[in-house]
C-alpha cells in the first residue's frame, strides 16, 4: 500500500487541503480593524467568525477526506480511479471557492470601508498543488491496471 507511489501522491493532496483548514487564506486590513479570511470563515482580529464560509468548508472537508479513503482501495483500483476522477472535481470547485471568496470579499471591504491593506496569502496555490498531486495519482492508479491487464494476457 504504502510502496505505490500514488499513495504518497494521495497523502499529499490530503496534506495540502488538511494545510487550507489551518493556515490563512487572505488577510485585509480597514482603518483599526484586520480581518482574516480562512477555510472556516471570515474572522476579525480577536478570532471570531464573522462569516462562514460554509460551501468551501463542506468541499474542502471531502476533498480532504476522499485521498484519504482513496489510500485504503489500493486493492480496488477500478474504485480508486473513480475517487481520483471525483478527488478532482472537487479540488476544481474548492479552488473556484476559494477565488470567488477572496474576490467578495475584497470587494466587499473595499466598498464598504477604506481598504488600507489586502493580502492574499500562498495558501490560495493549495488546491492547485493538490490537483497536480491528485493528476499525478490517477496517472499512478491507470498505469498499475495497465500492468496487471499486461501480466493478465501473458498468463
Amino acid at each position: 500500500m504504502i510502496q505505490r507511489i500514488q499513495t504518497l501522491y494521495l497523502l499529499a493532496a490530503a496534506l495540502f487541503g488538511g494545510l487550507m483548514f489551518v493556515l490563512p487564506l487572505a488577510s485585509f486590513t480597514t482603518g483599526a480593524d484586520t480581518f482574516t479570511l480562512t477555510a472556516l470563515g471570515l474572522r476579525d482580529a480577536a478570532g471570531e467568525t464573522v462569516q462562514p464560509v460554509i460551501y468551501l468548508t463542506v468541499l474542502l472537508a471531502a476533498a480532504v477526506a476522499l485521498p484519504l479513503v482513496t489510500v485504503f482501495l489500493y486493492k480496488r483500483r477500478f474504485v480508486q480511479l473513480r475517487f481520483c476522477v471525483a478527488e478532482l472535481v472537487l479540488l476544481l470547485g474548492v479552488g473556484v471557492l476559494t477565488g470567488v471568496y477572496c474576490y467578495l470579499c475584497h470587494r466587499f471591504f473595499a466598498g464598504c470601508y477604506e481598504l488600507y491593506l489586502s493580502t492574499v496569502k500562498v495558501t490560495v496555490v493549495f488546491p492547485l498543488a493538490a490537483l497536480v498531486c491528485d493528476f499525478l495519482a490517477l496517472r499512478g492508479v491507470v498505469r498499475d491496471e495497465k500492468l496487471v491487464r499486461s501480466l493478465d494476457r501473458i498468463r
